[in-house]
């Protein structure tokens, strides 16, 4: 949907009353689906089936820049969980993490996650046809980690830092404490309250070998800001999000 410039002058406005923010909009997009709503329906010769772990419980795949399907079309994967999705993400809450078999028809539980939130469930994907990465909460160390799940031989490899995108061998990463603290929508909640002092020079995106389990800093967030330096945002709290990969790599 396009807003006008009068419609985004009213958000904005809201923007400091976000429960009647929320209850205007949705009133408003109703009123608009009614007046505008098209009088025909589409008919599709494809069969339509819900794909999830328990009639009652909510499932979900992640964010749009992933699919959720294997390469060769065999496996889906999703999120699984009965916790109400409208509250912010609890401590205590695991999401099961699903593997739907396409030829079979079967759903099995392969793993669970305490690092995760709604918007992008726990960054699972395909690593490969056979291959899933996820990121995780491990309590020992507590710390956020992400894993290598295959399919076919149900082993699991831990890698020592969360991933947020991943290619082939090699991933990237970031802070997801700093993630938490300023932009919640995407952070993750299992780890106890920190007091963490971040430092510029050794925040920013991170490379991750997926082979070796090594990692090293390989953008700071103190050479992003040099590289596009605006004096105005010398007060600013700093942060990187939505790191994407090419599909070549």
């Amino acid at each position: 949907m396009r807003y006008s410039p009068k419609e985004r002058l009213i958000a904005h406005f809201l923007s400091s009353f976000p429960g009647l923010k929320q209850k205007i909009k949705y009133a408003y997009q109703q009123l608009n689906y009614w007046r505008f709503k098209k009088d025909y329906q589409f008919i599709s010769p494809n069969k339509i089936i819900r794909i999830t772990n328990n009639q009652k419980d909510s499932s979900f795949f992640g964010y749009y820049d992933k699919s959720p399907m294997s390469k060769d079309g065999q496996y889906i994967i999703f999120h699984s969980t009965t916790a109400n999705t409208r509250n912010k993400p609890e401590k205590t809450v695991e999401l099961d993490l699903m593997l739907y078999n396409m030829s079979t028809q079967q759903t099995q539980k392969f793993a669970t996650t305490k690092a995760f939130n709604w918007q992008q469930g726990s960054k699972l994907q395909w690593l490969s046809d056979n291959e899933i990465i996820y990121n995780d909460y491990t309590v020992k160390s507590d710390s956020y980690v992400s894993r290598i799940f295959h399919c076919e031989t149900k082993k699991l490899k831990t890698i020592d830092v969360p991933i947020y995108d991943v290619y082939n061998d090699y991933g990237l990463s970031l802070n997801f404490d700093r993630l938490t603290d300023l932009r919640p929508d995407y952070g993750y909640f299992a780890k106890k309250p920190h007091n963490t002092s971040f430092q510029l020079q050794n925040e920013g995106v991170i490379y991750v070998d997926l082979k070796t389990n090594k990692a090293h800093l390989l953008l700071s967030l103190e050479g992003i800001i040099k590289s596009h330096y605006r004096s105005d945002m010398d007060d600013a709290n700093h942060l990187v999000n939505h790191i994407m990969i090419s599909p070549c790599g």
